[in-house]
This record gives C-alpha cells, structure tokens and sequence, in this order.
C-alpha cells in the first residue's frame, strides 16, 4: 500500500499476517500454529522497573531517565525476520529468522535529540537525519543493529516483550524499554536507517529502510522485525530517528532469491517420516506414511472418470512438491497415507532444517491416495484430489489475504 507524505511517497512493506481460524468438513489444522511460538497479543504486560515478565527472562534493572544517555550493545547474533505465519509478517521483506553477527556498537537510547524532555525531531529527509547524527560524531543504524537493540538476545516479537500497548509504551517508555534497555524502539515513530531495500521490491534500491511503527499502525506492523520503505527524501511528521556510534558494519539485509514457482524434490521416505514426527499436529501419522504413487494418481483420476490425458495438470508421483507462492514464501506440500487416514499437509522449511506446520488436512479412516495437482501458470494455489472432479473430494491449498494457508474442501 502507499500513502503520500511531505517530499515523498513511502510503501509499508509488512503487511499484516493473521492467524488461522474457522472450521472445515472432515479435519484441517491451519496456518494459526505457526506463529505462536513467539506469542502474539494486542495489550501488553505492564510492569514496574526492574521487575520481569514469563518472556523477559532474568530481572533486568532499568536505568532511569536522562540526556543524552547511549547504550552499548554487545556483539552478538541477531536472528532477521520473524517465524513463517507470524502476524504481521510479509515473506516477501522479512527474512526466515537468519542469523546474522553483528558487530559491537552504542545506539541511543531514545528517538534524536536523545533527550527525555524534548520531542523527538522529525519532518527530517535521511540524508538530513544522518546529517544531524554526523555532526554528534555519530551515523544513522543499520537496520540490523536496530533490530539488535529491539529484541536483544531473547528473540521477542517487541521490544517490551511479547505483547504490545502503544498507550502504555508512550506514558512509560521504561515500561516497554527492549532487553538491552534501549527505549520507544518501534514506539510511535517510522525511524530512519542506513540501509536500502532491494528484498521484494525487485531489486530497486532507491527505497530507504525505516523501522518501527506509529501510533495508528496495527500493533504487528511495531514488531522489532517489521521493516517499512520510505522514499529517502520523504520527510513526514511521523518519521524520526536515532544515531548509532562505531565503525560503519558490513552488513546485509538477508535476501533472497527467485524460486521457481513449483518444483519436485525427491525426499527418502525416511526423511519424510521424520519430518511429520516433529510436526505435533501431524506426528500420529508418521510412523507408516506412504507418499503418493503414479498407481494412486491413476487410482484418485478414475474414480472420478477422469485420465491423465484429460486432466491437463502436473501430479505429483512419490515426491515432495516444493512450492513458492510468493518472493520470500517456500513451503514442502506433502500428500500421501498414515495411520488409517489420507494427509495433506504444508510445512514451512526453516534455514536450520527444522519445518513448521503452516496448514494441514486429514481424511479420517479414509486411507484413499490423494493427488496433488499444480499448473506452472497459475502459482498461488495448489490441487488435491481424492476423486477428480467429484465433490466434496477435493479442493485446494491457497494463501488468504493475511497471509496464512489453509486447505480448502470443495
């Protein structure tokens, strides 16, 4: 989406991403499991100075209030992006949880001037905000070392934890200060940084990187992983920034790269089967399951009086079939037979190897093959049949709006 804005355009590029509900026929489990490893709510915790929450881990002592205030974050791993099927999360600008070092640096505490009883200065361009920080011996943040400072070393989704008030965090900022006790981090303001967007925006690199959120924005888009782009020379009220001291880091948003649309991966049935065990919603199936054969693709085609030389479709025959609905989004669709019962399932691969269930399907005490079908021209949704063309029997899987997946039964 984009909005106007004194001396430029700027594109919100996370996009919100709600999580699963509603019912189906038989049973489907949906895209909601995804994200709740790193919880998601629309109040947060209110808490006093030094105290902790269930997700704040030790006792943290928070300094009090006053200018001009820098704090030191040491070296250490950010993990870019948030989890496949997190609420607010756009595949196509967040990354799967990479992790990335990030050298030592100071970052101020707050929003420039750095001073608690001043506004925060804004109505600024980049290039003035970087400007203003150069005169204070200081540079505008990467956005990884700002995203550093937001979720520290506890991979919370904001940087008071794991739920989000705008209200409370703008009365109190020590009350939604981030691990590292740096403060109204994704608060009220977009914040400028040093770096230019290239993931998702094909490769145009005049779109400026700010993070944060206002106090208008759904309580995801202020996530410490959601990124915005902003024309670098915009200058909107709602725009600040924060100033970084250090060496310039060489550093890089994690990118990536084209897939092809669909493609069949040749996975040992072994591999199979430990993956679906680590999936709790579908780990009952796993110890017998059975992929798809070219015998059950015939098999689900006739009896529903159909052939493969009516149907014109791609099957999938005792194979995974990788599929890419967007720039940014992969996941594993998986269709075959485990414990009395036919499944289909979509997981999310994660960079360290591990899946996430992002939706699945089950035919309960209907062990019937069950083909998936997919045209390289029509990317956003995949076919799954037990009898072609009869209803109720068949269906597809496809992204929502928000975009979760589910399994529809047709």
């Amino acid at each position: 989406m984009g909005q106007r804005v004194a001396g430029g355009v700027w594109i919100v590029l996370a996009l919100a991403l709600a999580c699963d509900g509603g019912e189906r026929d038989h049973r489907s489990d949906a895209g909601a499991d995804a994200g709740t490893d790193r919880g998601h709510g629309s109040r947060a915790r209110t808490r006093e100075h030094g105290s902790r929450t269930p997700d704040d881990g030790p006792r943290v002592t928070h300094a009090p209030l006053s200018a001009g205030t820098e704090i030191a974050i040491p070296e250490g791993i950010v993990r870019a992006g948030s989890l496949p099927g997190t609420p607010g999360r756009d595949a196509r600008t967040e990354a799967d949880l990479v992790a990335v070092s990030v050298p030592a640096f100071q970052v101020d505490r707050l929003p420039y001037p750095n001073d608690p009883s001043a506004a925060p200065r804004t109505g600024v361009t980049r290039a003035e905000a970087a400007e203003l920080c150069a005169a204070d011996g200081k540079r505008l943040c990467h956005e990884l070392e700002w995203e550093r400072a937001c979720a520290g070393d506890t991979g919370r989704s904001f940087a008071g934890g794991d739920t989000f008030d705008v209200e409370a965090c703008s009365i109190d900022p020590i009350a939604c200060a981030s691990p590292l006790d740096v403060l109204s981090m994704g608060t009220a303001l977009f914040e400028w940084t040093a770096s230019d967007a290239t993931r998702g925006l094909g490769g145009v690199r005049w779109t400026a990187v700010a993070r944060g959120g206002r106090p208008s924005d759904p309580a995801e888009e202020h996530r410490c992983a959601a990124r915005q782009a902003l024309a670098p020379d915009a200058s909107g009220g709602e725009t600040g920034f924060r100033c970084c001291r250090g060496e310039t880091p060489e550093l890089a948003y994690p990118d990536e790269p084209e897939r092809r649309s669909f493609r069949e991966e040749a996975v040992p049935i072994a591999r199979v089967r430990e993956i679906l065990a680590t999936i709790p919603q579908l780990a009952r199936f796993a110890a017998d399951f059975e992929l798809v054969s070219p015998v059950g693709v015939d098999r689900a085609l006739g009896r529903g009086g159909a052939s493969r030389e009516t149907v014109q479709f791609h099957f999938v025959e005792d194979e995974v079939l990788v599929w890419s609905p967007m720039r940014g989004e992969e996941l594993w669709v998986i269709a075959g037979t485990g414990a009395g019962a036919a499944v289909i399932a979509a997981l999310y691969p994660m960079p360290d190897g591990s899946f996430v269930h992002a939706a699945s399907f089950v035919l309960e005490n209907e062990p019937v093959p069950v083909v998936l079908a997919w045209d390289q021209t029509s990317r956003e949704r995949v076919l799954w049949s037990a009898c072609w063309g009869c209803a109720g029997e068949g269906g597809s899987i496809a992204q929502r709006e928000d975009g979760t997946f589910v399994v529809v039964q047709r």
